[in-house]
């Protein structure tokens, strides 16, 4: 456990943890095995030791990230949930939940911005570690899932994604919304949401108003 700084160890299959203030990494007595899993609480980077026979799952407190031999950042708290990839490819599910996987490519975050009912791939915002690609480029791609969303708390995400803003009736906010949107310009998106709300969509420059 990390409790005042952070806290670097190496596990006996060769990955290279650095364990942020707060963080607490559980490691199975049966380490390394037919899949390498290790428990975290708080926030970690891993730099994993390749192994194609064997997986390497960091289970966190929702979500799962599964890999073979990559370095990214793993942060938690009060819900909210990111995977930050430098190299390699990461899939993430959520805990009890196999038939939703996300896939992330270098430089590509996955965050739920704070709830379950929100998935998301966006470029990655910082710059990678020292140790990663540097040439690499941040993907345009952005992938948005809502399940069940409040649709004020989907437009609030659609705007810090696209850094536009969204105008919309306020009887709406609780309203909810379930859409999948990938690789879509902000127009498509808009245009998306407000058929799926049966809503009229009005834009001036940066700014899309919702309309009854």
């Amino acid at each position: 456990m990390a409790q005042f700084s952070p806290l670097d160890m190496k596990l006996a299959d060769g990955t290279v943890i650095r364990l942020f203030e707060g963080g607490k990494l559980t490691v199975e007595k049966s380490f390394p095995g037919e899949t390498r899993d290790v428990y975290l609480e708080g926030n970690a980077v891993f730099r994993v030791a390749k192994s194609k026979e064997h997986p390497f799952i960091v289970h966190g407190t929702d979500y799962a990230t599964t890999v073979l031999g990559t370095v990214f950042k793993v942060t938690q708290q009060k819900g909210a949930f990111k995977v930050d990839l430098y190299e390699g490819k990461v899939s993430v599910t959520k805990n009890g939940d196999k038939e939703e996987i996300y896939i992330l490519s270098p430089n590509e975050t996955f965050t739920n911005y704070g709830t379950q009912k929100i998935a998301a791939i966006v470029p990655l915002k910082q710059a990678p570690l020292p140790s990663a690609q540097n040439e690499i480029k941040a993907p345009e791609i952005i992938s948005l899932q809502f399940k069940e969303c409040r649709f004020a708390d989907a437009v609030k995400v659609i705007e810090e994604v696209y850094h536009i803003k969204v105008l919309f009736p306020k009887e709406y906010s609780d309203k909810l919304v379930t859409t999948r949107l990938t690789d879509m310009s902000p127009d498509i998106v808009m245009q998306s949401l407000a058929l799926s709300m049966r809503l009229e969509l009005q834009q001036h420059g940066t700014t899309y108003q919702l309309e009854k």
